[in-house]
């Protein structure tokens, strides 16, 4: 898919926002940046954020993908557009944050066939995060733009496919290579601790079963299990699938990563009730030596909001 010339576009996607207007979406309409926020907030930082999310932007987006890039762009499209970023914003923002490339990329993201309820929870989740932004939330500020990034023109082609793979490994870097990060998973086979507090309940044990062709990764706080995460090849991908105590099972797949992080991003899940429980949505592994890594992790409730965590670990000798 080519991205059209902002110009041909004006009338369409003005219509398609005020048609997500009436379909429930919610969008800018009351937003405005503070006169005094918490924290200044310093809005040339938005295009590092942007820049950091572009770095991630899949090749390919799923119908999914493709409805939730849409609602963030049409929720930042109508606030550029409603005045609700101050002029300072407005002068630091770079092109890809301003109206043209707004509007440009809600008709980039439109599908014959919709997922309404996609798009509408990522405009939700987009305007919460501005919100909060506004009010001095430098978590939120970076993640509103970040998740902009992530949906820019590296894309080369958008599916209907009903699926929600993260990416199409067709489209994978030639330097990106699963084989090797399973094989680096994989040594990581052994016992790990919270970095410096060897009296922490928490122990992580990572071993392989199914002829070394699965990793097992399994969590216990005081000596009694807590919850299980299995790692396997996929024909050339690698799959990581979670059993979370909260009942539910979301799977994930390896998918390149600017950093050099080992990075897995959210599939589907099963068992989920969103009403009630959280569900892990994105995994990465930082290697920092043989006795040393970083793990971090994204979990999302049911409102979209997002629930980031760290560990630092260190392997348990002896």
């Amino acid at each position: 898919m080519t991205r059209p010339g902002a110009s041909s576009i004006w009338a369409r996607v003005t219509a398609s926002m005020t048609k997500a207007r009436l379909a429930g979406a919610a969008l800018a309409l009351g937003l405005a940046a503070p006169a005094s926020a918490a924290q200044p907030i310093d809005w040339r930082e938005a295009a590092t954020a942007f820049a950091a999310g572009q770095e991630r932007a899949a090749m390919v987006y799923t119908r999914t993908s493709a409805a939730r890039c849409q609602g963030r762009w049409m929720l930042h499209g109508d606030a550029v557009d409603d005045g609700a970023f101050p002029m300072d914003a407005m002068q630091a923002f770079p092109p890809e944050l301003r109206l043209p490339f707004a509007m440009e990329s809600v008709e980039f993201f439109t599908l014959e066939v919709k997922d309404d309820r996609a798009r509408r929870k990522a405009a939700d989740e987009a305007e919460k995060r501005l919100r909060k932004a506004f009010k001095g939330n430098r978590d939120a500020f970076r993640l509103y733009f970040e998740a902009l990034g992530e949906c820019t023109a590296k894309a080369e082609d958008a599916s209907d496919a009903g699926t929600d793979d993260p990416w199409d490994a067709a489209d994978a870097p030639a330097d990106f290579d699963e084989a090797a990060m399973f094989d680096q998973l994989k040594a990581l086979a052994g016992t790990w601790q919270i970095a410096g507090r060897p009296d922490h309940a928490l122990r992580i044990r990572f071993s392989l079963t199914a002829g070394g062709s699965v990793l097992v990764e399994e969590w216990t706080a005081n000596g009694r299990p807590h919850s299980l995460t299995l790692y396997h090849r996929n024909g050339e991908g690698v799959m990581a699938t979670h059993y979370c105590p909260q009942g539910n099972q979301p799977r994930m797949a390896l998918i390149p990563d600017s950093t050099g992080a080992i990075r897995f991003a959210f599939r589907d899940v099963t068992d989920l009730d969103p009403t009630k429980e959280q569900h892990q949505h994105d995994l990465w592994f930082t290697l920092e030596d043989t006795d040393h890594i970083t793990r971090s992790e994204t979990y999302l409730d049911g409102e979209g909001e997002e629930h980031p965590s760290t560990l630092k670990l260190e392997r348990v000798k002896g």
